[in-house]
């Protein structure tokens, strides 16, 4: 329940008489087309973008596996050993020894909130609608306190900046993980309970680092991935995250497109909608054929894309063929 509401602004639609409602229906339909154009040339933009993404597996699993950096070596480097720590950090709580931490505090309490929402209400023969802002109570965490640290280290020989590397393919060892309750009441803003939270990555195991080394300091890449992975499995998860990423952009544009072609026969499904319901289920079969549809434009765009040099030979191909047979057919008419 809201604790308090109010309006902040209105508009006026229109009469509320059915037969003016039924009208800024169909017009609001018809300004849908333009919107579901806009859904279909971006769904191909998204298409064309998908399939530009560069494949970083291949570069990974394409670099010599090294356990040392050769001194004076530049370039690309896939090196893994066991890091030497030069000053290892105490990780916070713990106080463990650690060549890397991520320390993270929250406070769960009831606080008040604001939220916004539209509505429709009826004046004076009138269709008003009112942008309302309601105040709420929730519950929810809030981070009081975070920090993140690397100890200084190098790997094979080559000192590693840390800090810029992604973590997304290490698993990071919890360390601590406590809820503490501090009170049974939930007045506002009373803190409730905390939660303590340390991982991180312990010394002494062997890391695989991914990056771009010069002057035996390793600082960036691209990818610059620090992982406590295999070779092997570090491409493998390259590759499924890269597939994910691949097979989003194919569902958005399916998806963008499906709504789009839906939108173009706006206007119509408005005027079904003399019969409650119809309109509904004209685009439910809507959505359904056009599904199918923007499958099948999707597959067909992606080897157009992927393949467009084969494409354009083809077009080439039917393009002389054609002039030919038609220069045929006119020297067999003067014959």
């Amino acid at each position: 329940m809201p604790l308090d509401e109010h309006v902040i602004s209105e508009k006026v639609l229109g009469s509320s008489n059915p037969v003016a409602r039924f009208g800024r229906s169909v017009s609001s339909s018809v300004t849908g087309i333009f919107f579901g154009i806009v859904l279909i040339v971006g769904s191909f933009g998204l298409l064309w973008w998908g399939e530009q993404q560069h494949e970083y597996s291949k570069d990974v699993a394409a670099l010599p596996l090294v356990t040392s950096v050769s001194a004076g070596h530049s370039g690309a480097i896939k090196v893994q050993a066991v890091p030497v720590v030069s000053a290892p950090l105490q990780a916070p709580i713990v106080n463990q020894s650690v060549l890397y931490y991520e320390y993270r505090k929250q406070e769960f309490k009831k606080v008040k909130e604001m939220k916004t929402e539209t509505r429709t209400v009826q004046r004076e023969g009138k269709d008003v609608q009112q942008t309302i802002e309601k105040e709420v109570l929730i519950d929810k965490w809030f981070d009081v306190a975070s920090e993140k640290k690397w100890a200084g280290f190098s790997v094979g020989g080559a000192s590693v900046e840390g800090a810029a590397a992604s973590l997304g393919y290490i698993e990071l060892k919890k360390f601590f993980d406590k809820e503490t309750p501090v009170s049974s009441d939930a007045p506002l803003n009373v803190v409730q309970k905390t939660r303590e939270t340390v991982v991180g990555i312990p010394v002494g195991i062997p890391l695989l680092v991914v990056g771009s080394v010069n002057a035996d300091v390793i600082t960036n890449g691209a990818p610059f991935i620090i992982t406590d992975s295999n070779d092997a499995a570090l491409v493998a998860a390259i590759q499924s995250s890269e597939s994910r990423a691949y097979w989003g952009f194919k569902i958005v544009a399916w998806l963008l497109m499906t709504i789009g072609f839906v939108m173009l026969f706006g206007p119509v499904a408005a005027l079904l909608n003399v019969l409650p319901g119809l309109g509904k289920l004209f685009n439910g079969i809507l959505f359904l054929v056009f599904g199918v549809v923007s499958a099948s434009i999707v597959m067909l765009g992606t080897i157009v894309i992927r393949y467009w040099w084969a494409v354009l030979i083809v077009l080439v191909a039917v393009i002389v063929l054609a002039v030919i047979k038609m220069k045929r057919g006119g020297t067999a008419a003067s014959a």
